[in-house]
């Protein structure tokens, strides 16, 4: 446990974007203190299932959260505008506004940022798709519209955004009637560097039998409108080009210097403070926390679910400042990984090996819990929590919620073929949409 003065509780708390971190944080201290967010956008996004609106697997709607629904404190202030630049001495955040510039001081400050695209190639910003934003996916859907059959679609970038990307795609051309050639490009030896093998390998595997291909080691020089230029010389025609190699910081001016791994990461201390300073923090993406604390190597990677996390937790611990409790120093460890392909789902949780439905299922569970976080449920504030009890509250959760997807798909299933039976002749013929329209009304009620 870690002491620090308490302060009141009329304190000033600033979170600095609305990404996964620091919506997160918001929805904690949301009514508890005199709290300002600042966005760009009036909305959260849901940036996991980005790669099914590209494809149009799902709607855009269903993922994108307005800030006023899920932020109603008294003293809560919700500010869409433009960081120009932030003073840590100062305990000051500039932004622009209608006049010029506003200025907001805070007495803690949550820096969740985010990360930008890093084009970094030439001609790669003018001529591919970056992929960090549900207008990116929109922005995809729309140009796939305009691709022809057989068209060459040239994903640039095999992490896990690009991989999920490529799966979603590749659904997109059934769905459209066409047929995409779909191709990975990743400068790296494989594919999904430091994820587990399994997921890899079936990733892989499930990619070329989707007719996706895959070139490893090979590194972009170049992008034109209709081609990229490797560098071994050899050129790749593409008519689409969408870029997921690679992110970079902010940006945003902060003053004074603060300590960066890779050149934007902001280096944070075991409680993500960033370091020097017991008021500002650094969250999700833009922060770099290091997993040695814990036992382990290197930095936390820079996943939706270390983004919560952090989050989370950053929040509790200025609330428990604020009680005149101690703060408890944070634990970011990978509760497991899950790859969605567009209809296909691989996953490793605690060893255990996921596919096909219950995976999917199992990745849906993680969004409907996380989304009920958001709207206040407190129960799904137990999936991050380090208590057991909370751990195994989450898992009963977790299985009623399988359980009820498993009974509405087969029941789904049975309406079809007994629908089937009713058109062939049968005098309830007329009963069968209505089941159906039960049926996928109670399937999108659980989803939400």
């Amino acid at each position: 446990m870690y002491s620090i003065r308490i302060r009141g509780k009329d304190e000033k708390v600033v979170v600095a974007g609305a990404g996964y971190a620091g919506i997160t944080a918001s929805v904690i201290l949301d009514g508890k203190v005199d709290l300002t967010v600042i966005d760009r956008k009036s909305y959260h996004e849901i940036l996991t299932r980005a790669h099914l609106v590209a494809g149009g697997l799902e709607d855009v709607q269903e993922n994108i959260i307005p800030l006023n629904e899920v932020l109603k404190g008294r003293y809560t202030r919700i500010v869409r505008s433009t960081i120009r630049s932030i003073d840590l001495n100062e305990r000051r955040i500039s932004i622009y506004a209608d006049d010029g510039v506003e200025h907001i001081r805070y007495d803690h400050l949550i820096l969740a940022l985010g990360a930008e695209v890093n084009y970094g190639v030439d001609g790669a910003r003018e001529h591919a798709i970056g992929f960090r934003s549900m207008e990116d996916a929109l922005n995809i859907r729309k140009r796939l519209r305009s691709v022809k059959d057989g068209g060459s679609l040239i994903i640039v970038g095999g992490g896990a955004t690009g991989i999920s990307l490529a799966g979603a795609l590749s659904e997109a051309g059934r769905t459209l009637g066409k047929k995409f050639k779909i191709k990975i490009v990743e400068a790296l030896d494989r594919i999904l560097h430091g994820w587990d093998d399994y997921i890899v390998k079936s990733a892989t595997d499930l990619l070329k039998d989707k007719g996706v291909e895959i070139l490893t080691g090979k590194k972009v020089m170049k992008v034109d409108d209709r081609s990229l230029t490797m560098d071994d010389g050899e050129e790749i025609r593409s008519d689409l080009t969408i870029w997921t190699a690679g992110v970079k910081g902010s940006s945003i001016e902060i003053t004074p210097d603060v300590s960066r791994v890779k050149g934007y990461r902001i280096e944070v201390d075991r409680f993500s403070r960033i370091k020097g300073y017991d008021d500002a923090y650094a969250v999700g993406d833009i922060s770099a926390f290091r997993l040695d604390y814990d036992g382990g190597s290197g930095y936390a990677p820079q996943l939706a679910q270390t983004a919560v996390r952090q989050g989370y937790k950053v929040a509790m611990n200025i609330l428990n400042m604020m009680e005149g409790k101690g703060v408890i120093p944070l634990s970011i460890k990978k509760q497991g990984s899950i790859l969605s392909l567009g209809d296909e789902c691989i996953g490793v949780i605690d060893g255990l090996r996921l596919e096909g439905e219950l995976c999917r299922y199992v990745d849906e569970f993680i969004t409907y819990n996380y989304k009920r976080m958001l709207y206040g449920d407190s129960s799904a504030k137990f999936a991050y929590e380090e208590d057991p009890i909370a751990g195994m509250i989450t898992l009963g959760r977790a299985l009623t919620y399988v359980s009820a997807r498993y009974t509405l798909a087969l029941l789904t299933r049975f309406y079809t073929i007994l629908g089937m039976g009713y058109h062939r002749g049968s005098t309830k013929e007329a009963e069968y949409p209505a089941h159906c329209i039960m049926m996928q009304m109670m399937t999108n009620r659980l989803r939400r």
